[in-house]
């Protein structure tokens, strides 16, 4: 237990870990800033700040605060990359995630409940009996000027930020969040963005989601195409698989009423948008209300594009859901 102040590589248990990693029955209480707001702070986790290796977490925790101002930031993990396999067991996070995302080092910026950012891992990433309830929160604004960091290059999940490398694939098995999202950028109740192979299965989100893509305050940046889902925000991976899993939060964009329908990014129950994959939802539902600009859709928002176009199919599910939009609704 214990507070922790600290800018890159920062962690509760330790700010770096390489090779091959194990933590067990651990835990971790207490609060994890960024000492000077007006400078980043990357690579921030409840317990481990960067993974450079194969790493298994089995029943541990954090509970406490996290405030920064950067990319890479996770409950658990900020982030974990290059070869092995990230794999975590029975373990959950609470309390609150607060990140200024603007003027950071980096083009993409991940914040989850878990994980903040899992990319260039030959392994894979496997997720189960696991939850997280933080409140987080991406749209804590500091910065007076241009951002270099479009929009859509943002993502907060509520397990995962952004999943992005060569996985094989990421699995996420038995696990949920509860806690609500406000952001700038691609949401999703779990997955924000991936951006490789991803199964979703048993699982569930009931936070409320709240994105954007406006020019808020003093802040003018890239107004990029956005996406938000109950489940998984946005998906270019090969292939996707989402089954036997729900979301009951409801969910809120405010896109950019200037930008093409193409642009002003895609909102739904269970998925925002799909892109290019080969997918396939069974037996799920919505009952949150959904609010967005244009590509509502009460399980998904955007189905389908580019090569994989005999792909996605949507069997057995439902929508008790309120669902209003500008345009494209459904």
């Amino acid at each position: 237990t214990g507070d922790v102040s600290g800018l890159n590589y920062t962690g509760g248990l330790t700010g770096q870990f390489s090779g091959t990693s194990l933590i067990e029955d651990s835990y971790v209480t207490g609060n994890i800033t960024t000492p000077d707001w007006s400078q980043t702070g990357n690579y921030v986790g409840g317990l481990v700040g960067l993974n450079s290796g194969a790493i298994t977490l089995n029943r541990s925790r954090y509970s406490g605060n996290i405030a920064t101002k950067g990319s890479y930031i996770g409950g658990l993990i900020g982030r974990s990359t290059f070869a092995g396999k990230t794999q975590i067991n029975a373990s959950y996070t609470s309390g609150s995630i607060t990140n200024d995302p603007f003027n950071t080092l980096y083009t993409e910026v991940g914040v989850g409940g878990l994980v903040g950012y899992i990319s260039d891992n030959a392994g894979y990433a496997d997720i189960d009996a696991s939850y997280s309830s933080m409140n987080i929160n991406t749209a804590a604004y500091s910065y007076n000027g241009t951002s270099s960091v479009p929009v859509g290059s943002n993502g907060s999940g509520g397990l995962i930020g952004y999943d992005w490398g060569t996985i094989t694939a990421t699995t996420i098995n038995d696990s949920y969040n509860t806690g609500n999202i406000k952001a700038v950028g691609n949401v999703g109740g779990l997955v924000a963005v991936s951006r490789n192979p991803i199964n979703i299965d048993d699982s569930y989100n009931s936070g409320n989601i709240n994105t954007s893509n406006y020019e808020h305050a003093t802040v003018t940046y890239r107004a990029d195409e956005i996406h938000a889902g109950g489940l998984l925000g946005y998906t270019t991976g090969s292939m996707f698989s989402i089954v036997d899993s729900y979301n009951t939060g409801n969910i809120t964009q405010i896109g950019n009423p200037l930008k093409t329908w193409e642009q002003a990014g895609a909102v739904g129950g269970i998925l925002g948008a799909d892109r290019v994959s080969a997918g396939t939802i069974n037996r799920v539902f919505n009952t949150g209300d959904i609010s967005g600009n244009t590509q509502v859709g009460g399980i998904v928002g955007f189905l389908g594009f580019g090569q994989y176009r005999t792909g996605p199919s949507i069997n057995e599910s439902f929508n008790t859901g309120d669902i209003s939009g500008e345009g494209f609704v459904g």
